[in-house]
């Protein structure tokens, strides 16, 4: 993100565990968001549910339960042109 000359990095920690019956779908249940310096822990009720529809060993592109698009690195992988 940026904001006039400043730059802020974010990132999410979630878990991600299988929805029995589903091959595509995973529920994500989030830990904690950050923005730049500031940590906030995600409340117990941050979840929602991934339907992947592309994955390899490094990318994963899903489609969030309101319908937006994630697409997911490795967060071991370098990172080029962000």
């Amino acid at each position: 993100i940026k904001w006039g000359p400043i730059r802020f990095s974010r990132w999410v920690k979630a878990s991600l565990e299988p929805i029995v019956g589903s091959e595509s779908e995973v529920m994500v249940r989030f830990k904690r968001f950050r923005i730049g310096f500031l940590r906030i822990p995600a409340p117990k009720s941050a979840m929602s549910e991934l339907d992947t529809t592309y994955l390899d060993s490094n990318l994963r592109i899903s489609r969030g339960g309101k319908g937006n698009i994630m697409i997911l690195l490795k967060d071991d992988l370098p990172v080029y042109g962000v």
